[in-house]
């Protein structure tokens, strides 16, 4: 169980879950934002390559979490918000 828990340590991305080094736990927006951000990145996991060489611009309405649109933009994916659709010239589409 020892090398189980040692394994798990390694691989877990503290800035993503940022309560697994306290003693207490994690709040609703910690957890919600992990949510998202583990769900984004099991779809890229198994989406085809070419996704990443293709323009993806997220059409974008309601409320959104900072945390999921910085992990967009962190890689490098553009939104437009639904109550401006003008924005897509800006993204040249």
């Amino acid at each position: 169980m020892d090398a189980i828990v040692g394994v798990r340590s390694c691989l877990l991305d503290r800035a993503l879950f940022v309560w697994s080094d306290r003693a207490n736990e994690p709040t609703a927006a910690e957890i919600d934002r992990a949510a998202s951000v583990v769900a984004d990145r099991m779809t890229g996991a198994i989406t085809s390559p070419a996704r990443r060489r293709v323009t993806l611009v997220l059409f974008l309405g309601g409320y959104f979490d900072s945390g999921y649109l910085g992990y967009e933009a962190a890689e490098g994916i553009d939104w437009v918000w639904e109550h401006r659709p003008d924005d897509f010239e800006k993204v040249g589409l």
